[in-house]
């Protein structure tokens, strides 16, 4: 460090004298910003799982064929993204594209994750029009107030989710005292086939509204949705730096009319709608000796109970032994269509917990960073623990290591995964 600071310490010293004797001059425009940039990165995630056979997800996972344990799969993904900004208007385009191999052979998937157009006539105003992921909320693991966005993973968070389409715009206003800034932020979100089905009935628009408040040095977010053919959804997120080293935040949403499809154990399936409440609560610190800390509980209003998870796994039981005696996939059809639908999707109890610690140049090496992560199902005690080492040489090229245990019984939420171990590695080159 001595010795960077003592060249520029010279540097600065000949410049001037060089600059008045050979008349050395600076083009701006070899350092102005590029309008247009490209970014993105090619990725490639070879993995290797041991699969539980008599575990009810293996059943509708894999009904039908016969993989090898362990199982094997290489995973590619390129991610583009196109940018360009001229004054106030910003265009943006990101498209995320996956090659996989497992034993069924070779899968792609290609999909526009973000395409917008941005106008900011003055400081205070900006205009938005296109698909863009908006990432409301302020949870690390989970946002139960982001009712438009896609679920996060939990063991990779940042990664880019695909957007949802709209109209909209973000007004700020300076204010003073207690409230030191508010943001306004209204959308339109059209609802078609294909565009925005997910969030309601197509040809009935979805409206949403967040109010953004620095409240005595606190961030708060005020959020209500309504309209495609739902009921109407409210929510609130915080967060607060308590000190540096230490933060607290917390989200809350409502919906005054959750659908949930229940099966019991004989297949009987009935639907009920019924106002839900979900929150979480978390903190984000650092200790002495330097390691991050992120724990959140999450209460999933719109979850299953331990009970109805059980009859759920009974039921898949019951039909995959008849689809072995019988050969007739109609029974584990119908079980797909129920996973599919809510019992299949990450984290579909009530009652969790997450906690991550990492360690940022930890063992004196610059840019290693070792992790632990443990996600555990509360109400049956299940759960499964992520430990994950990443490493970010000079230049482009991040390298990510995973090894992952799963424990808990096959009739508990994540005893009944398909996998008992998981073991990946992660090579991205960013362009």
């Amino acid at each position: 460090m001595r010795c960077v600071l003592g060249l520029l310490l010279i540097i600065l010293c000949v410049l001037p004298s060089r600059a008045q004797d050979d008349n050395i001059t600076f083009d701006l425009s070899e350092i102005r910003k590029r309008p247009t940039t490209i970014g993105g990165y090619l990725e490639a995630r070879p993995g290797i799982f041991a699969t539980d056979r008599n575990a009810p997800f293996y059943m509708i996972r894999h009904f039908g064929h016969d993989p090898k344990n362990p199982m094997a799969q290489v995973g590619s993904v390129l991610q583009l993204d196109l940018k360009h900004q001229v004054g106030g208007t910003t265009l943006f385009a990101r498209t995320n594209s996956n090659l996989n191999h497992t034993y069924t052979g070779w899968a792609t998937d290609t999909r526009l994750y973000e395409t917008y157009a941005s106008l900011r006539p003055t400081q205070k105003l900006t205009l938005d029009i296109g698909k863009k992921s908006l990432r409301w909320g302020k949870g690390y693991a989970w946002n139960p107030a982001a009712f438009l966005d896609r679920p996060k993973d939990p063991e990779d968070p940042e990664l880019a989710l695909e957007g949802v389409t709209f109209l909209g715009g973000e007004y700020t206003a300076a204010s003073g005292g207690t409230l030191k800034a508010l943001t306004v932020t209204p959308l339109i979100l059209p609802v078609f086939s294909g565009l925005n089905d997910r969030l309601g009935a197509a040809g009935r628009p979805v409206y949403a509204l967040k109010v953004y408040g620095l409240v005595a040095d606190t961030d708060v977010d005020l959020i209500t949705v309504a309209g495609g053919g739902r009921g109407a959804r409210y929510g609130a997120d915080f967060s607060r730096n308590i000190n540096p080293s230490f933060e607290v935040h917390g989200e809350w949403g409502r919906d005054t009319r959750a659908a949930r499809r229940i099966v019991d154990a004989s297949g009987n399936v009935r639907t009920i709608e019924s106002s839900a409440d979900s929150y979480l609560l978390g903190v984000r610190f650092i200790t002495p000796q330097e390691i991050t800390v992120i724990a959140e509980y999450y209460r999933n209003g719109t979850g299953y109970s331990p009970e109805q998870m059980r009859d759920f796994y009974a039921y898949t039981a019951a039909s995959y032994a008849d689809y072995i005696s019988s050969g007739k996939a109609s029974t584990m059809d119908r079980v797909t269509a129920l996973a599919e639908g809510g019992y299949g999707r990450p984290n579909a109890g009530r009652s969790y917990l997450y906690v991550r610690a990492s360690r940022p140049d930890a063992f004196g090496v610059m840019q290693l960073t070792p992790a632990v992560m443990l996600t555990m199902n509360l109400d049956d005690g299940s759960f499964a623990l992520t430990q994950e080492v990443t490493y970010k040489p000079e230049g482009r090229v991040e390298l990510r290591g995973q090894l992952s245990f799963i424990s808990g019984a096959r009739t508990s939420d994540f005893g009944a995964k398909a996998n008992d171990l998981r073991a990946d590695v992660r090579v991205r080159w960013y362009l």
